[in-house]
C-alpha cells in the first residue's frame, strides 16, 4: 500500500505549482482512505478552496468512482459502461463543489492519469489475455503493446481505453488471426452487409439467379471479410493495406467470375447463357454444367484469338456449338433448351406478322389465336432447324426449306402480298400447324 501510494505521490510531484498555500486534509480522510483518493484530494485543494465538510464528500465520491470502475474493468465491462460511469460521477461532484471549481480542479491534471492506472491496468491485462487465448504472444510484442498503450493513454486520453488500445494494437501486431478473432462480430456483420449490396444489383438485373446467389455468396463473403479484417487492421491508407487489398482482389475476382458465369451470368455465347440460367428447368447435372462451362472458354480463347488477327471480325460461335451441344445435352435436354431460347423472338416475330397480315387486309380471313399460335410454332421450329445445323450449311438449307415448304397459310398469303402486293392472292392446301 505505501509503495502504491508513493509512487502516486511522485507522480503528483510533476504537477505544475500553486501560488495558493495547499490546504491540510482531515485526519480522517488520510487515515481511512485508499492512496488513490488522498492524492486526488491533495490535487483538488492545491487548486481550490474546500471546506472539511466537502473535503470529506469529495473524498467520499472519490473512493466510490475508483472501486466502481476498478470492478467494472475487471469484469470486462465495455468501454460505454465505463464512460457512463464517469460522467455519473463528475455531475455528482459538481453537486459537491459547483461546476467552476470542478473545472479548475480537472484543468492541467497530471494526476488524473495516475489514479486510472489501476482501471486501466486491469483493461489492459484483460485484452492481453483475450489475445493470449487465440495464439500466445511473444514476450516481446506484449511488452510493446503495454507500452503503445500506455503511450496512446498519454497522447489521446480523451479517447478511452477501447481505441486507444486498438492503435496500440495497430501499431505492434501484425497477425491478422488477431484481429479477425477479436472483432469477429464486428467483422461479420460488415462482411455480411457488403456482401448482399454486391448481389442486389445482380439480381435485380437477373444477371444472377437466387440459387447462383446462394451458391457464390460464401466466396463473396469471405473476400469481404479479409477486406473488413485489413480495414480493422489499417483504418487509413498505408502501402501495406494497399498491398494486402490487392493481394485479396488477385485471390478471389477470377473465382468469382467464374462462379458468378456458372450461375447465369453471361457466358460469350447466348445458348450457353441460357443453358446457364435454366439450368434447374433443365435439370442439368454438375457434370454438364462443367462441359458447357469448357466450351464457353473455348469459344472465348477463339474470338480472342481472331481478335488480334482482324480487330473489326465477328467470331461465329454457332457451328462450334452445334457440334458439341449434342454430345453434353440428352435429346430431349438439347430440344427443351433451343424452343426456350427461341420462343420469346417467334412470339414477337408472330405477333409482328398478325398486325401486317391486319394491314393488308388479309386477317379477316384467319382466325387470330390460333393463326399466332401456327406463326409462333413456325419461327421458333426454323430457328432452332437453323441453330442445330449450323456446323454443316447444306443440311441447314435442307432442313430449312423443308420447314418453309410447310409455312403457315397466313404467312403464305403475307409473303404473296408482299412480293406482289395483292392482299386476294391466298395460297390454299398450304400445312396445318
Amino acid at each position: 500500500m505505501k509503495k502504491l501510494f508513493f509512487g502516486f505521490i511522485a507522480c503528483l510531484s510533476t504537477a505544475p505549482s500553486f501560488a495558493q498555500t495547499q490546504q491540510q486534509l482531515p485526519e480522517k480522510i488520510l487515515n481511512y482512505y485508499p492512496p488513490a483518493v488522498i492524492t486526488k484530494m491533495y490535487e483538488a485543494v492545491n487548486k481550490v478552496n474546500l471546506t472539511d465538510g466537502e473535503m470529506l464528500q469529495l473524498a467520499v465520491q472519490y473512493r466510490k468512482e475508483d472501486s466502481t470502475l476498478f470492478t467494472m474493468a475487471r469484469q470486462g465491462k465495455t468501454l460505454q459502461e465505463l464512460e457512463k460511469v464517469r460522467s455519473e460521477c463528475a455531475q455528482a461532484v459538481m453537486t459537491i463543489i459547483g461546476k467552476e471549481r470542478y473545472k479548475k480542479i480537472n484543468t492541467g491534471s497530471v494526476v488524473q492519469q495516475c489514479n486510472c492506472d489501476s482501471a486501466s491496468g486491469e483493461y489492459l491485462k484483460r485484452r492481453t489475455k483475450e489475445l493470449q487465448a487465440i495464439k500466445p504472444l511473444d514476450n516481446i510484442i506484449k511488452i510493446k503493446l503495454e507500452k503503445a498503450f500506455q503511450k496512446e493513454l498519454t497522447n489521446h486520453k480523451d479517447d478511452g481505453w477501447a481505441s486507444n488500445f486498438n492503435e496500440a494494437m495497430r501499431k505492434t501486431i501484425s497477425d491478422t488471426l488477431y484481429f479477425a478473432q477479436l472483432y469477429s462480430n464486428e467483422i461479420d456483420q460488415t462482411a455480411t452487409s457488403n456482401a448482399k449490396q454486391y448481389f442486389y444489383p445482380l439480381i435485380k438485373s437477373k444477371k444472377i439467379t437466387k440459387a447462383g446467389r446462394d451458391a457464390l455468396f460464401p466466396i463473396v463473403y469471405e473476400k469481404k471479410r479479409q477486406l473488413a479484417i485489413v480495414d480493422k487492421m489499417y483504418p487509413l491508407f498505408t502501402k501495406e493495406k494497399d498491398s494486402l487489398i490487392t493481394a485479396i482482389e488477385n485471390l478471389y475476382t477470377s473465382s468469382i467470375a467464374v462462379s458468378q458465369k456458372r450461375y447465369g451470368g453471361s457466358l460469350s455465347a447466348s445458348q450457353l447463357t441460357t443453358l446457364i440460367k435454366l439450368r434447374s428447368v433443365l435439370n442439368l447435372s454438375e457434370t454438364q454444367v462443367d462441359s458447357i462451362m469448357v466450351m464457353a472458354a473455348t469459344i472465348q480463347a477463339a474470338k480472342d484469338e481472331l481478335a488480334l488477327k482482324d480487330p473489326v471480325a465477328k467470331y461465329d460461335s454457332k457451328p462450334y456449338e452445334s457440334t458439341v451441344l449434342p454430345s453434353i445435352l440428352t435429346e430431349e435436354q438439347y430440344a427443351k433448351a433451343m424452343v426456350l431460347n427461341n420462343k420469346s423472338k417467334a412470339e414477337q416475330d408472330a405477333q409482328r406478322d398478325w398486325k401486317e397480315l391486319e394491314t393488308a387486309g388479309l386477317a379477316t380471313n384467319y382466325d387470330k389465336e390460333a393463326t399466332i399460335k401456327q406463326l409462333t410454332s413456325y419461327h421458333i421450329a426454323r430457328a432452332c432447324a437453323t441453330y442445330k445445323y449450323s456446323y454443316d450449311r447444306e443440311k441447314q438449307k435442307a432442313n430449312v426449306r423443308s420447314i418453309d415448304d410447310h409455312m403457315p397459310a397466313a404467312l403464305k398469303a403475307l409473303k404473296s402480298a408482299r412480293k406482289y402486293n395483292n392482299p386476294s392472292n391466298t395460297p390454299q392446301g398450304s400445312f396445318q400447324w
